[in-house]
Parts: structure tokens; sequence; C-alpha cells
């Protein structure tokens, strides 16, 4: 039930993996969009009926997607090196 939520943050996870060994490229902007689009698929499902596993997960995603964030914000800090 929740496994596009799961999916859209693996790609969001992969993305800002790529950005921080590639600053100041267009990284940057595809990763920020991959993880605005996670955050948006986690807060659809923050409502549902989960079961405790996946409502497990769900937390776990939420929180991973707020690590994700403060990490491109330190890279935005950065700017290109």
């Amino acid at each position: 039930m929740i496994d596009d939520a799961l999916h859209a943050l693996h790609h969001a996870e992969k993305a800002v993996v790529d950005a921080q060994g590639n600053p100041g490229s267009g990284e940057f902007q595809r990763a920020f969009q991959k993880l605005q689009l996670a955050k948006e698929q986690i807060k659809k499902h923050q409502n549902d009926e989960l079961d405790p596993e996946e409502r497990h997960h769900l937390d776990l995603a939420a929180e991973q997607a707020i690590h994700l964030h403060e990490t491109l914000e330190s890279l935005e800090d950065q700017g290109p090196l």
C-alpha cells in the first residue's frame, strides 16, 4: 500500500547521493524534485489505515525524508566548490 512512497523515497535518496558527488550540477535540482515527490507520497499515506508494520515503515520514510531535506539544504548552503 505504501510501496509508491517507499519507491519514491528510494529514488530521492539516490538523487541526493548523486547531487553530493556532483555539486553545482543539475543533480541538485533533480534531487530536490524527487524529494518533493517522495514527501508528497509519504504525506498522502499519513492518514491511511495501515497495519503496524506499514505505519512503522512510513514513519521511518518520513524521518529519512527530513534527513534528505537537511542534506540538500547543506549542499545548497555550500554552493559550487
